[in-house]
């Protein structure tokens, strides 16, 4: 709300982030390599195999998970009165102005 063109801007870098992985696999293991202390040659078979998916997006169904969530801390005593509004949490205009196809359900 604060700052909506930092918001927009830092998915921007998410989503060209996401893109050079998927482009530039070998390249991705050099430079998580480093930061991992891992070989580079292991990186790229290390994310296939991990199934990691840095696809950015925002789907109603996240809703559905906070919810349970909550309802789960509720029943643990872990929240004491109202519980927040999670939609808050989920506006979904900033991506909507970069990729509609990357909301759905809201």
């Amino acid at each position: 709300e604060k700052n909506p063109q930092g918001v927009i801007g830092t998915l921007r870098a998410l989503i060209e982030a996401n893109e050079f992985m998927k482009k530039n696999p070998e390249q991705t293991g050099v430079i998580a390599g480093k930061k991992l202390n891992l070989p580079a040659a292991q990186v790229p078979e290390l994310l296939k195999r991990g199934g990691w998916d840095f696809d950015i997006y925002l789907d109603a169904s996240l809703k559905d998970v906070f919810a349970e969530v909550i309802v789960w801390m509720k029943e643990s005593n872990r929240l004491v009165g109202a519980a927040p509004n999670i939609m808050r949490a989920f506006d979904p205009a900033p991506l909507r102005s970069i990729d509609p196809a990357r909301v759905k359900g809201f």
